[in-house]
């Protein structure tokens, strides 16, 4: 097929040499001008007329995406993810506008060539040699033809080369259950033999693929982004995508705790994902807070030890933007991939409280947990809802929080002085394993029937609600109302 492809454009070249080299070399250097013109008047008034256009079809493009997909309409009435769209399609259409307009102009063009020709030829030519004008017709004639193929063959090579690493990157990013046969097939028969044309592509190459690198970039979010950079960014994640929606979350293991880290990373190279993603995840988020599903999707059920985890992430993605998207899901990323490490994810709907604190507590995903969740103060609301595992189980335990002061003021108040006594660390935090063992004995001294997992998570969550400064400042009373406070805010499942 490359030869095919190579023969056609040879054909192209010689009909213009034999055209201009009969011509003559000043007629010949007239059309080129005259070309050269329509090229820069395309380019130009492509960049001009493409808002135009949008303007009046991307309704009905939405409308044709809808129409097949109609999970996506949720996620296209957002403006902002709208705007992506629109870019998208302008990177998308922008160069074969520019190859329409070069068309166009090519006639039209030819209105300025017979006025040239009058006015050019005899001077060039007044030597009297026709054989130095046909040698010169004939350089010009080159430059013609190579010219106008360049101006055919820009769109045509960038979108093959474009499809050709889209498809490449989905192949190898592919996951189990994605078929790719057919795509590589397409792609072996038809893109990548057009890639292999001898001579063409390295032409294209240097002067082809500037061109259509510039008419498909546009500036997003304060950066520059192309064509090939968001294709190929959605083609790696295809696959990834597609693992985690064939399973439910409570059954994620290594390869989606992968899959979302890969996620993850693309969303810091591409400024357009970016923002689909904190969109999408702001919407859903908002719409399973309030029950209601979006694009089709559910909120997840997971189980009663994980939903008030995911319920805290909810609470953060309610919020994401632009600004805090990568932050926020590299964060998800490494408590998700710390989940699946620690064996938790299996817990999650099943397992009683007790277990699940101690799989939390005994093990190392505690610590590292709360090491990546401090790494980024929006995510406070999990870390606290982790802590909640352990408190939950003492609110069970002591009954409604609004009472503890007339049903175990006692263990209040010891719990208060507690916390005023405990070691402080260099960086003015309380000194959680001080706090802990403190904290069991005031359990089994009130015989508070919690195991030591629960007691350490219990020590982690209220030395995250106080400072060592100002623990020194409040009174016995004033500590008993936040730590009820704190205790009140622990949503506790009906028997």
């Amino acid at each position: 097929m490359e030869y095919s492809f190579l023969i056609a454009c040879a054909v192209i070249v010689l009909i213009n040499l034999a055209i201009f080299t009969f011509r003559g070399f000043g007629k010949g250097l007239v059309r080129l001008i005259t070309l050269a013109i329509a090229v820069v008047a395309a380019y130009l008034v492509s960049r001009m007329v493409m808002p135009l256009v949008l303007h009046s079809g991307i309704r009905g493009i939405e409308g044709l995406v809808i129409s097949h997909f109609p999970e996506t309409e949720a996620i296209l009435s957002d403006p902002m993810v709208a705007e992506v769209f629109s870019k998208l399609v302008q990177m998308l259409l922008l160069p074969a506008l520019f190859c329409l307009l070069y068309t166009i102009f090519c006639p039209i063009s030819m209105i300025l060539y017979r006025i040239g020709c009058h006015l050019v030829p005899r001077r060039l030519d007044r030597s009297g040699q026709p054989r130095v004008s046909h040698w010169g017709g004939l350089l010009m004639g080159c430059g013609v033809a190579f010219l106008s193929l360049m101006v055919y063959i820009m769109p045509l090579y960038g979108y093959v080369e474009v499809a050709h690493t889209a498809i490449a990157t989905m192949e190898a990013h592919a996951s189990e259950e994605m078929d790719t046969t057919t795509l590589d097939e397409f792609n072996d028969n038809y893109l990548r033999p057009v890639l292999e044309t001898p001579l063409v592509t390295p032409l294209y190459k240097s002067l082809g693929e500037p061109v259509f690198a510039s008419l498909s970039t546009v500036m997003w979010d304060g950066e520059l982004t192309h064509l090939m950079l968001e294709t190929d960014t959605v083609a790696a994640i295809a696959g990834d995508v597609q693992r985690l929606l064939s399973k439910k979350p409570v059954d994620y293991e290594e390869a989606e705790a992968a899959a979302i880290e890969d996620i993850a990373a693309c969303v810091e190279h591409s400024p357009m994902l970016r923002t689909i993603l904190a969109e999408v995840l702001s919407g859903a988020a908002e719409a399973w807070q309030s029950d209601e599903a979006f694009a089709g999707m559910e909120r997840p059920d997971m189980g009663e030890n994980g939903n008030g985890i995911l319920n805290a992430f909810v609470e953060v993605f309610s919020t994401t933007t632009t600004a805090n998207i990568g932050g926020d899901f590299n964060t998800f990323a490494e408590v998700l991939s710390l989940g699946v490490k620690y064996d938790l994810m299996e817990m999650l709907s099943g397992g009683q409280g007790e277990e699940f604190a101690t799989v939390i507590a005994s093990t190392g995903f505690l610590s590292e947990a709360k090491l990546a969740l401090n790494r980024n103060p929006r995510m406070a609301p999990v870390t606290r809802a982790i802590t909640d595992v352990g408190m939950r189980l003492l609110v069970s335990e002591l009954g409604v929080p609004d009472e503890y002061k007339d049903t175990c003021s006692e263990l209040m108040n010891e719990m208060s002085a507690t916390l005023q006594q405990t070691a402080v660390n260099e960086d003015g935090t309380l000194n959680t394993d001080d706090l802990e063992a403190r904290l069991d004995g005031v359990m089994d001294a009130h015989g508070v029937d919690v195991n030591d997992a629960t007691v350490k998570l219990i020590a982690h969550g209220m030395a995250d609600q106080f400072t060592a400064a100002e623990l020194q400042t409040m009174t016995t009373e004033e500590i008993v109302d936040q730590l009820i406070a704190r205790f009140g805010t622990v949503e506790v499942p009906t028997p």
